[in-house]
């Protein structure tokens, strides 16, 4: 019942803060809708919108890594919840250890990753 709880309560979590991205649209006048290109910069008093690949590859990148960044410290947090309810079970403390080793590997392999292909790309560009 706790596990359904907790469940519950990260989808209800997850799925209200989806809600948070959306463009505020004003009531005053119903017939006229606009939306906000959410790949827009501004430059000087001109709004752009991004053409480059590069650059919409940059902001690709920078999603997934605040993404990852989200589900490695849920992770951790998963793990040490597994680790606090174990009471001793050998079974439970090495899934609550395995749960955060494994997160923390996972971070500094994609992090390392990305720190070499920029690196790469740093060279090529030169």
């Amino acid at each position: 019942m706790k596990y359904l709880f907790l469940s519950l309560s990260i989808i209800i979590t997850l799925f209200a803060s989806c809600f948070v991205f959306v463009p505020n649209v004003s009531a005053a006048d119903p017939n006229i809708t606009s939306l906000d290109n959410p790949l827009q910069y501004q430059d000087g008093d001109v709004m752009k919108g991004i053409t480059d690949v590069q650059v919409l590859i940059g902001v690709i990148i920078k999603s997934v890594l605040g993404i990852l960044g989200s589900v490695t410290l849920l992770m951790f947090v998963w793990g040490g919840i597994i680790l606090l309810n174990s009471r001793g079970n050998e079974e439970k403390i090495k899934s609550g250890t395995n749960t955060m080793l494994f997160a923390g590997l996972g971070v500094f392999v994609v992090l390392s990753s990305y720190i070499l292909v920029n690196f790469i790309i740093g060279l090529v560009n030169k």
